[in-house]
């Protein structure tokens, strides 16, 4: 899965069930409140957060929290499209993703525990 711009990126994720958007919020006393409550409520994998229409902000200014705090949008951003189930199998995608992308760039394995 990819993605063309944060716009889509949002819209991946909202599909995927990983994005609120809470809006009329007070930047100054409410937002870190909301981010910090949400965050001990649902772990371990809360959704990302984007504040809009927040209160004191001319239209069109949004905040996002929370963008990379599941494996599953760590994913998407890093243009993993392997399934997983667990955060050690995804370690271990990406491990192996970076190992091939770096014999290919290199034209050799990185291996070089014998060097």
């Amino acid at each position: 899965m990819s993605y063309d711009g944060l716009r889509d990126w949002l819209a991946q994720v909202d599909a995927m069930g990983e994005l609120r958007t809470l809006e009329g919020v007070d930047w100054n006393l409410e937002m870190g409140a909301v981010v910090d409550v949400l965050y001990r409520e649902h772990p371990p994998y809360p959704p990302a957060l984007v504040f809009d229409k927040i209160r004191d902000h001319a239209a069109g200014f949004r905040a996002l929290f929370g963008h990379f705090a599941s494996p599953k949008r760590i994913a998407l951003t890093l243009g993993i499209t392997e399934k997983f189930d667990h955060v050690l199998e995804f370690v271990r995608i990406y491990h192996e993703k970076m190992k091939r992308s770096a014999a290919d760039s290199n034209g050799r394995s990185e291996d070089r525990r014998g060097l």
